[in-house]
C-alpha cells in the first residue's frame, strides 16, 4: 500500500486531501470517548513549529476513530505522533484531521523517557509496522525541540522557599508572583488585582478584555489621567456592544493593566467576575499592546482546561495576605484622591424599581392561529436562576432594540435610509409570552441531509452512515418586562435559540425527544424555570376552541436578564425567486423589491444560561 506524502503541520491546515503528518501533541481535551454508535475516538491537537508559544488554536486538531478503544493512540501532551494516509477536511468550524473507524490509519508515538539507557522505539498500531528513516528521524528532532524534553533535562534542585511576611496564595505553587510596577515584558507572572472594568468579547470571538489595578504604578501602563472617559469608545471595539457611556472609575495614572482572557478561561470571566471583585490571575504573559503599544497582560489558553486548573479566581481578602495589602493601597489612594470615592458611588447603576411599579397587566397576542392569548401577572424582579454574561451592558428595552437609532444612515448624497441590519449585541430583561414549536418534541431536529454546504464525507459519521446529528432549533416570543416609554408601543420580538447557544442554554445536548422521554422531561424541567407554566397553558389551550384571553389563566413566568444577538439572513424574496436568479452580472445578490436591500432582520439568544 502507498502512503501520502509526507507535509508539514501547516502545509497539512491549508489542503483538503490525503496526508502523511508528524507532530508535538499539545493539546489533549480529556479521555476517549464513545459515539452514538459503537465506536471510540480521541481528539489530540498536533504542532511542529512555534511549540512554546502557548496557543493550540494554530495545530491541527486531529480525531482518529476505532472500534476498539485498545487501538486509539494513547497520546499525551509532549508525546511526537505520526500519522498516515491521515484525511483533512473542513466543517463550518474548523480544520481537522480524521481518522474513520473503517480505514486503517497507521500512528507512531514516540515519547521520552528519563531514563538515558531506555530505547527510543516508537510504539505503533493499530497493526505493527517500523516507521521509515524520514519519518523516524524527523519524529525523533521534533521531541528534542517538545517541551517535554526541557522538563526531563531540567536538573533536579530542591529549591528553599523564600521567607515572607505575607502568607502565599494557595493558589499558584510558583513563585512568580509580582506587583503591576514590577511587571516586564515578555514574562509569565502572577496577580492579584482589583477588576475595575470589564469589556464583553468583540464581535464573534471568544475573548474578553478587562482592567484590572494592585494600586501600583507601572509607566509602562496607559495613562489614564482623566475622571471623565468621554474620549473613549462607547461598547466595545467595532461599536458592535453598547454601553452607557460613563467616566472612569478606576485609579487615575498608569495604575490599570489591561488583560485579555482567552477562552476557556474567559467563560469564567463571563459567569464570576463582576467588577469590583478581586481576582488572582495565574501565569499572565505580559507583552507590548498592538494598538497603543502599551503593556498588557494575557491569560492564553491552555494545553487542557477544567474547573481545578483555570488560570482565574476570585479572591478574599481575607484569606490572603497579598490582597490586604492591596486593599491598603487602595484605602490610602482613596484618602488622597477623594473625588474617585464619590466618582465610583456615583456609577452605581439606577433601579428601575419606580418604573416597574407602574407597569399595568400586558396582554400577549396569538401570534398563530388556535393559540391562546395570555395574561400575565405583575412584574417580579429577574429570575436569579437564569444568569447571562456583561453584566457591565446597560439593559435595554425591546422597543429601543427595535428602534435602534444607529440603523439610520445618511449617504454622501445626502440620501436617508436605514440599514437592514447590523451585526449588535444586547442586553435586557425580558419575559416569554409564547414559543415556536409548539410542542417541546419538535425543538429538537436532525441536520438537514441536503446541506450543500457539507461535501458526503462530512455529513457521515464515526459509521460511515449517514450522518443524523441532532440539533436545538426553536424560537421564543419575547417583551420587555416592563412598560415601554410615553408615545412607544408594546414590541414583541421573536428570539431564536439554536445549535450551541441552545445547549448552553439548557445544559443539555439535543437529541430525539419523541424516543427519550426521560430527556424531554429534563428539557420540560429546564424551561419551566425559563417561562414558567407556559407549556402547561399552551398544553390544554391547544385541546380547546378559541378562547378569549380574559379566561385563560395568568402564566407564572418570571422576567430574566438575556443577551441578544443582531444578524441577517436572506431576505425571503430572494429565497423564494431562488438566489442563482436574483444574481446580477457583477455577481451580487440583489432583490427586485422596492425598499427592500435583500436582507431580513433577526434575533437570537447569545450567552444566557439556565442554573
Amino acid at each position: 500500500m502507498g502512503w501520502a506524502e509526507l507535509v508539514d503541520i501547516s502545509t497539512a491546515l491549508s489542503t483538503r486531501d490525503t496526508v502523511t503528518v508528524v507532530g508535538v501533541v499539545v493539546d489533549v481535551p480529556g479521555t476517549p470517548k464513545q459515539t452514538k454508535g459503537n465506536s471510540f475516538f480521541i481528539t489530540f491537537t498536533l504542532k511542529d513549529s512555534d511549540l512554546t508559544n502557548g496557543h493550540t488554536w494554530d495545530g491541527l486538531k486531529i480525531r482518529y476513530f476505532r472500534d476498539n478503544e485498545s487501538q486509539l493512540p494513547p497520546v499525551q501532551v509532549g508525546d511526537v505522533v505520526l500519522l498516515r494516509n491521515i484525511h483533512i477536511k473542513q466543517d463550518s468550524r474548523e480544520i481537522l484531521g480524521v481518522a474513520a473507524q473503517y480505514k486503517t490509519i497507521p500512528w507512531a508515538l514516540f515519547r521520552h523517557n528519563p531514563d538515558p539507557m531506555s530505547s527510543m522505539a516508537p510504539m505503533c498500531g493499530p497493526t505493527p509496522f517500523e516507521p521509515n528513516f524520514t519519518e523516524k528521524k524527523l519524529a525523533l528532532s521534533l521531541l528534542e525541540k517538545s517541551p517535554k524534553a526541557k522538563e526531563y533535562r531540567k536538573p533536579s534542585v530542591d529549591r528553599v522557599a523564600s521567607q515572607s511576611h505575607l502568607k502565599r496564595s494557595t493558589f499558584s505553587t510558583r513563585d512568580c508572583f509580582t506587583l503591576v510596577k514590577d511587571a516586564k515584558y515578555k514574562t509569565h507572572v502572577d496577580l492579584i488585582g482589583e477588576v475595575v472594568k470589564i469589556y464583553p468579547p468583540s464581535g464573534f470571538r471568544d475573548n474578553i478584555v478587562m482592567y484590572v489595578t494592585d494600586y501600583t504604578t507601572n509607566r509602562l501602563l496607559p495613562d489614564h489621567d482623566s475622571d471623565d472617559d468621554e474620549r473613549g469608545r462607547e461598547g466595545d471595539e467595532f461599536n458592535y456592544q453598547r454601553f452607557n457611556r460613563r467616566r472612569w472609575t478606576g485609579p487615575s495614572g498608569q495604575r490599570s493593566i489591561a488583560v485579555t482572557v482567552w477562552a476557556p478561561h474567559s467563560s469564567f470571566v463571563q459567569e464570576r467576575v463582576n467588577e469590583g471583585d478581586l481576582i488572582y490571575l495565574r501565569n499572565a504573559f505580559i507583552k507590548q499592546s498592538n494598538t497603543n503599544r502599551s503593556m498588557e497582560a494575557v491569560i492564553e489558553t491552555g494545553n487542557s482546561y477544567d474547573a481545578k486548573n483555570c488560570k482565574i479566581r476570585l479572591v478574599n481578602a481575607k484569606d490572603d495576605d497579598r490582597a490586604k495589602e492591596l486593599l491598603r493601597r487602595k484605602k490610602e489612594y482613596l484618602i488622597k484622591n477623594p473625588s474617585k470615592r464619590k466618582l465610583a458611588q456615583d456609577d452605581e447603576p439606577t433601579t428601575r424599581s419606580k418604573r416597574a411599579n407602574k407597569q399595568p397587566k400586558q396582554k400577549a397576542e396569538a401570534k398563530e392561529e388556535n393559540q391562546t392569548s395570555i395574561v400575565f401577572r405583575k412584574q417580579n424582579p429577574p429570575n436569579p436562576e437564569i444568569i447571562t454574561a456583561y453584566s457591565s451592558c446597560s439593559d435595554r428595552p425591546i422597543e429601543d432594540i427595535i428602534a435602534n437609532e444607529s440603523h439610520n444612515n445618511v449617504s454622501p448624497d445626502g440620501i436617508e435610509y436605514r440599514f437592514p441590519f447590523q451585526n449588535l449585541c444586547y442586553r435586557s430583561i425580558v419575559r416569554v409570552v409564547d414559543f415556536f414549536p409548539h410542542t417541546l418534541e419538535d425543538f429538537a431536529v436532525p441536520e438537514r441531509q441536503d446541506d450543500r454546504s457539507l461535501s458526503s464525507y462530512e455529513r457521515e459519521d464515526a459509521t460511515g452512515e449517514p450522518f443524523n446529528r441532532w440539533e436545538w432549533r426553536f424560537c421564543l416570543l419575547v417583551e420587555s418586562s416592563y412598560a415601554p416609554a410615553p408615545g412607544q408601543t408594546k414590541e414583541q420580538m421573536k428570539l431564536f435559540v439554536y445549535d450551541a447557544e441552545a445547549v448552553h442554554l439548557l445544559g443539555i445536548d439535543a437529541c430525539d425527544l419523541r424516543k427519550k422521554p426521560d430527556e424531554l422531561e429534563r428539557v420540560r424541567e429546564k424551561l419551566f424555570i425559563l417561562w414558567g407554566d407556559l407549556e402547561e397553558q399552551k398544553r390544554k389551550a391547544a385541546g380547546q376552541s378559541y378562547q378569549v384571553a380574559q379566561d385563560s389563566k395568568a402564566v407564572s413566568s418570571r422576567s430574566f436578564a438575556c443577551c441578544i444577538q443582531e444578524y441577517g439572513i436572506m431576505c425571503s424574496h430572494r429565497v423564494a425567486a431562488g438566489a442563482d436568479q436574483a444574481k446580477k452580472d457583477d455577481g451580487v445578490d440583489s432583490c427586485s423589491h422596492e425598499g427592500c436591500f435583500g436582507w431580513e432582520r433577526r434575533f437570537a439568544m447569545y450567552r444566557t444560561k439556565i442554573r
